[in-house]
């Protein structure tokens, strides 16, 4: 099994920007509540969510060549709370890129207002190195409609 943190990708633009979507589920939701904390999604898991739309944004604008992992984070900050049901709204932009590393702003938002924000740095690698070409194909196709 996988854990999907991206349930809907769209305004996909090669190489600049992608935004996407994630409804936070009741399991989810609960995660922090066997350690004594309130029944709020993690914030480490926001920063997770930013981290795999950046990861199709770069999958989808190599060809499926390449895929990234977080190298850096500069700045992030989870300014509330999320819990089940709540739908994030995320954006992410490419503000600089070469051949090995790409730095973008994230934001997420929840019910129109800022909920996280920053910078994070991402290392460039080839893709087959990494993972099965036809299922990520296939998972793109679930998660923005077509190829």
């Amino acid at each position: 099994m996988r854990w999907r943190f991206l349930d809907r990708a769209s305004g996909f633009e090669l190489w600049k920007k992608v935004d996407g979507k994630k409804a936070i589920s009741l399991e989810e939701y609960c995660l922090l509540e066997r350690f004594g904390r309130r029944g709020d999604f993690p914030e480490i898991l926001i920063l997770e969510c930013c981290v795999e739309l950046v990861r199709w944004l770069v999958t989808k604008s190599s060809n499926s060549e390449q895929t990234c992992i977080l190298a850096q984070v500069d700045g992030f900050r989870v300014l509330g709370t999320a819990g089940a049901g709540d739908v994030l709204e995320m954006s992410a932009a490419v503000l600089n890129a070469d051949r090995e590393l790409l730095q973008t702003r994230c934001t997420v938002q929840l019910n129109g207002k800022r909920l996280a924000e920053g910078i994070l740095i991402f290392l460039l690698l080839p893709l087959s190195d990494y993972d099965d070409h036809e299922m990520v194909e296939n998972t793109w196709k679930e998660l923005y409609g077509s190829s």
